[in-house]
């Protein structure tokens, strides 16, 4: 079965940037939690705040109380340092987390 991308699932979900195009591996309801789980595929790297602008439409449209989102990067994609990241969720979010929070918080 061919995998789609988020544009084409998600087609309510209007963005510029290149989450659009990644690609969804798997979809998965936790009722327990009221948890959805995305699990992407990409060639490309994804910004946070584009993770995170995703991760806000999910929960507004479908009302989960949580979202999970994994990226499984092309082995070719140079990602960014923790740090970066950090910096970027810190941005983002309006506070300073330690690099254990950073590990949970932010997929490799």
């Amino acid at each position: 079965m061919k995998s789609k991308k988020v544009g084409e699932i998600f087609s309510d979900y209007h963005t510029n940037s290149n989450i659009q195009y990644a690609e969804i591996t798997a979809l998965n309801v936790i009722k327990k939690t009221n948890t959805l789980e995305v699990i992407l595929y990409f060639d490309e790297y994804i910004e946070i705040k584009e993770i995170w602008f995703f991760e806000k439409f999910l929960k507004e449209r479908f009302q989960f109380e949580h979202i999970n989102i994994k990226i499984n990067y092309h082995e070719g994609v140079s990602k960014k340092t923790i740090r970066i990241r950090m910096e970027k969720y810190h941005s983002l979010y309006g506070t300073q987390i330690s690099t254990n929070q950073a590990n949970v918080i932010i997929k490799k």
